[in-house]
């Protein structure tokens, strides 16, 4: 049962590793951070730092914009970034009740990377919005 656990946590981490074309800094400090504490808590407690960490970077870029963005623009974001908020809400409760309701300790580590992962992607979006502003200007 052991390997199977640490083979489905090696896949999971194989399959985000390859989807990326470039490694962000936080992805970087994250794995430093897996590795050095490789037993299910640490490896959860390492996830759930990161998804803070880009929840931070998040909100800087969700600021840059609104501070540089026309007011149109800024009036479409704030309501896209509520809508978000609200499909992250719907999203966290979903993962937490799907995988919350399977057997092992490994679903509680699935749970905060795919938590993790969303808050992720938003901040990348929102980076990415902001460095084409940024190139417009």
């Amino acid at each position: 049962m052991k390997y199977l656990t640490s083979l489905f946590i090696a896949l999971l981490f194989c399959t985000f590793s390859f989807a990326q074309t470039e490694v962000h800094p936080l992805d970087e400090e994250l794995n430093e951070c897996v590795n050095e504490n490789y037993s299910n808590h640490g490896m959860i407690q390492c996830h759930a730092k990161y998804q803070e960490e880009w929840d931070k970077l998040l909100n800087k870029y969700y600021k840059l914009l609104t501070e540089h963005a026309t007011e149109d623009i800024q009036l479409k974001l704030k309501e896209s970034q509520r809508t978000w908020l609200k499909m992250r809400d719907q999203e966290f409760e979903f993962i937490e009740s799907f995988y919350g309701s399977m057997e092992g300790s490994m679903y509680n580590l699935v749970i905060v990377n795919m938590k993790r992962k969303f808050v992720r992607n938003r901040a990348l979006e929102l980076k990415a919005y902001y460095n084409i502003l940024e190139m417009d200007e």
